[in-house]
């Protein structure tokens, strides 16, 4: 990822420091713009901070502040300990993951997984909440639902069923679903979005167009491939109509493409967007081989 850039007010003078982050936004270390390391910070698996060279630092697991009066996370409405891996208040949306305790954190997979302060999925339609029910194994399916406004309810009660799937689809919905932001799904031809001057645009899929679908995100600083935003602070994935209105398998499998490939991508803090060269080849690997396993998981 690449560095963030800040400036520290050090001896009366502006110092330019260059902050590195992991994939899971947790500040790693922090140079000066002649390469001088001045911190350098390790976690364990749930965010114990094991070494802190300095100490300085304000943010730290997954970009979180610590209360230096209590020593634990600042996630917004809930405190969390570090040491135990788990917050000292209910979550807030306790009623929709009726499997795990309602102090868990991520899931109990912190090593993919972020908790910012958990938000929805939300399908903007009746044919979108068809496609995400079939982006996910067919085995799956029962244990999801909907809300009166489109709100992706899970059946965490079958939680331990995927122990041994981190990789599956259902899995990474339900990381999706307690993630930061909330994602729209809709299925419409037309839509908006912000072009990289933060203007609105009107587009449309064509019928013989290159893509079946699209993710727009609200921002996307450290991928420069992405030229289309959001038009809210959401997550949008918009599948056209007329393009996938083939069978149920095709629609679940580039609704698998959109939500498990660039969503989830997005909020691991991976580059999120194709990387093509000329001759057509996808230079962005990692996202290439997820996108290819969710979408042969849609079928199953």
């Amino acid at each position: 990822m690449a560095p963030r850039i800040t400036y520290r007010y050090v001896d009366g003078n502006w110092q330019k420091q260059f902050k590195f982050y992991d994939y899971l936004g947790s500040l790693r270390f922090t140079m000066k713009a002649d390469g001088t390391l001045l911190n350098f910070n390790q976690y364990a698996t749930y965010g114990e901070t094991l070494l802190d060279t300095l100490g300085f630092a304000r943010q730290g697991y997954i970009g979180k502040e610590k209360d230096v009066e209590n020593g634990l996370g600042d996630h917004g409405v809930r405190k969390y300990d570090y040491e135990t891996g788990r917050f000292n208040s209910i979550d807030p949306l306790w009623e929709k993951y009726f499997g795990w305790t309602p102090y868990q954190y991520c899931m109990n997979n912190p090593i993919w997984a972020k908790d910012w302060d958990g938000r929805v999925v939300i399908a903007a339609d009746a044919a979108s909440r068809t496609n995400i029910l079939n982006s996910v194994e067919s085995k799956y399916r029962g244990h999801i639902s909907f809300s009166d406004n489109g709100t992706v309810v899970l059946n965490l009660k079958v939680a331990p069923l995927i122990t041994g799937e981190k990789m599956s689809n259902y899995a990474a919905l339900q990381y999706l679903v307690n993630n930061k932001n909330t994602i729209e799904v809709h299925e419409q031809q037309s839509f908006k979005s912000k072009d990289e001057n933060n203007q609105t645009q009107d587009k449309t899929f064509g019928v013989n167009s290159w893509t079946n679908g699209i993710t727009l995100l609200p921002n996307a600083p450290n991928d420069p491939k992405v030229k289309e935003f959001s038009t809210n602070n959401n997550v949008q994935v918009i599948l056209p109509n007329k393009l996938i209105n083939e069978n149920n398998n095709k629609k679940g499998a580039i609704t698998a493409h959109e939500l498990f490939g660039h969503a989830l991508f997005y909020y691991l803090n991976k580059p999120a967007a194709h990387n093509y060269d000329e001759n057509g080849k996808d230079h962005n690997t990692p996202l290439k081989q997820q996108i290819e396993r969710a979408e042969e998981n849609a079928t199953k």
